[in-house]
């Protein structure tokens, strides 16, 4: 008999997980960028857990249904690419990325007004103190959508700052506008803790992230300084995420990844 998962085994990755993946909506098209194994998590949850069509675009292709046969598998990868649905060619990305589309971007820092750093950290003349995987296609993708998400994969003073220090995605609405992109009508920022979204110029919290209060993401944001509070609890993990994270998801916050 399967014993369900205890809550005290509840994890920060855990709850991200199920913080994305709640944010999917049928018929999503979602692109899942190098390194994204966490959005590439929320994606099979969504649609193994919630019933959720989610359509994933990803580099070199694109699968149409049953994204779970690509659990497991890096975006740069030849047994990947060889299991999409329909490839596409790297010179369409660009207008592939025109389409509507779904782009979560991971950040090394995140800010208060929701702008994300993927270039580096103690930045020292042209050197950084820490080196990030560079912006890449980010400043574009994002540039060209209307929907914005990003996520930190910790809530703490290192990955959530009161502004960054170098901007490979602009979530700003303010400096969206005055740069010219397209307003953002559907987007967040995510961490463990929580769900955040626009209101004026700063960030607020929507929705605390499940087990989570409002009271313990204000005694652990003290570097967002004028986050404003407009949040619902959390709903609780259920049995069937709970089983599916038990399966997929290590509490020692590591991926529990399938060798297919």
């Amino acid at each position: 008999m399967t014993t369900e998962l205890d809550d005290t085994l509840i994890t920060d990755a855990m709850r991200l997980r199920i913080l994305l993946a709640r944010e999917l909506r049928g018929s999503d098209r979602v692109h899942v960028g190098a390194n994204q194994g966490i959005v590439l998590d929320a994606i099979v949850l969504a649609q193994e857990v919630y019933g959720t069509h989610i359509r994933m675009n990803a580099v070199g292709g694109l699968w149409l249904d049953r994204p779970g046969r690509a659990f497991g598998l890096k975006t740069y990868n030849r047994d990947a690419v060889e299991r999409f649905d329909f490839p596409s060619d790297q010179e369409r990305a660009f207008d592939n990325a025109s389409k509507p589309l779904i782009v979560f971007c991971g950040g090394l820092q995140i800010d208060q007004i929701g702008n994300v750093n993927l270039i580096g950290v103690g930045r020292e003349g042209l050197s950084w103190k820490v080196r990030g995987p560079g912006s890449a296609g980010l400043p574009s993708l994002t540039g060209l959508s209307s929907t914005f998400y990003a996520y930190a994969q910790r809530h703490d003073s290192q990955s959530l700052v009161e502004r960054v220090e170098f901007i490979s995605a602009v979530g700003s609405p303010e400096m969206r506008n005055l740069y010219g992109l397209p307003a953002i009508t559907r987007g967040a920022i995510f961490t463990p803790l929580g769900r955040f979204s626009w209101y004026g110029k700063n960030l607020r919290l929507t929705d605390t992230a499940p087990g989570v209060s409002v009271e313990e993401v204000l005694d652990r944001s003290p570097f967002w300084k004028d986050l404003n509070i407009d949040s619902l609890v959390g709903s609780p993990i259920s049995i069937a995420e709970k089983n599916w994270l038990k399966a997929h998801v290590d509490s020692s916050n590591t991926e529990k990844r399938k060798e297919e």
